[in-house]
């Protein structure tokens, strides 16, 4: 399991993304839902947005998780 942090504290996670397959993939987008949370891609640390990977090729992509507090 992963540690989100707590309201109020952003926390940025990289994550590696590996093609174990024997075809090259589809073109990556990175998406994700958390209840309670937004997302932010990273975009100076994301090299897999908008691209393809070759069989056992991969990639690193940086998210930040934000908390969404209550209004």
């Amino acid at each position: 399991a992963w540690d989100y942090g707590s309201p109020g504290v952003d926390v940025t996670k990289t994550f590696t993304l590996t093609n174990s397959g024997n075809a090259t993939s589809g073109v990556l987008t990175i998406n994700a839902t958390i209840p309670d949370f937004k997302f932010v891609v990273d975009g100076p640390s994301d090299n897999c947005t908008g691209t393809t990977l070759a069989p056992l090729a991969n990639c690193t992509v940086g998210i930040t998780y934000q908390w969404i507090l209550p209004t």
